[in-house]
């Protein structure tokens, strides 16, 4: 016969005991202990990583617009723009103009990087589909950086560019679901400690 005492320097009654002192609390009954919390940390960075990318293409989107809105009024004020003025490298010389550049850092570097880490994460991350909705984020990132870069030769590039840009949105978002879905599901672990108590 076991004694409460034995139970409870036991591991199933150690368990047990927290889960009957802190209702509610699901990581201390994970046998996994410290090893919960880093995947809780992997899914967390993961959601936030695909968020970054999201909120990229918004900034994107806005930046592009401020840009050709800011040059489309100063060409009608006037102003022309050449490739002296292109080339010139200063962000004063018409309203929105600052956009370019933002269009350009955020697009060329501050999404790809997000991306590249976006896949180093996944691979840390137990959730289904974390790695293929990854590389499926990078691979069109890469698309659109090709087409960013290329698009001055052939201006026709311009509607896949936008359309892949809707693309890395949708992806993204579903990454970052795709891991919140994932941890709304009962893992075996917590539904066996969830039976014991």
């Amino acid at each position: 016969m076991t004694t409460p005492g034995a139970a409870l320097h036991s591991g199933r009654g150690r368990a047990a005991f927290r889960a009957a002192s802190l209702p509610g609390t699901v990581d201390e009954v994970h046998p996994g202990g410290w090893q919960d919390t880093g995947r809780d940390i992997m899914r967390r960075t993961y959601t936030v990583l695909a968020w970054i990318i999201a909120a990229g293409v918004f900034v994107q989107a806005a930046a592009i617009a401020f840009g050709f809105a800011g040059m489309a009024g100063y060409v009608q004020g006037g102003g022309v723009v050449d490739k002296a003025l292109v080339e010139s490298q200063t962000a004063g010389n018409f309203t929105g103009e600052l956009g370019f550049p933002i269009h350009a850092i955020v697009g060329g570097m501050v999404i790809p990087f997000a991306a590249l880490a976006l896949v180093v994460v996944s691979f840390l991350v137990r959730a289904p589909g974390a790695r293929k909705w990854a590389a499926i984020v990078l691979g069109l990132v890469v698309v659109q950086a090709m087409l960013g870069y290329s698009i001055t030769d052939l201006p026709y590039l311009g509607l896949i560019h936008g359309a892949n840009a809707l693309a890395v949105l949708l992806s993204s978002v579903q990454a970052a679901r795709l891991v919140a879905r994932a941890e709304a599901r009962p893992t075996d672990s917590t539904v066996t400690a969830s039976a014991s108590v």
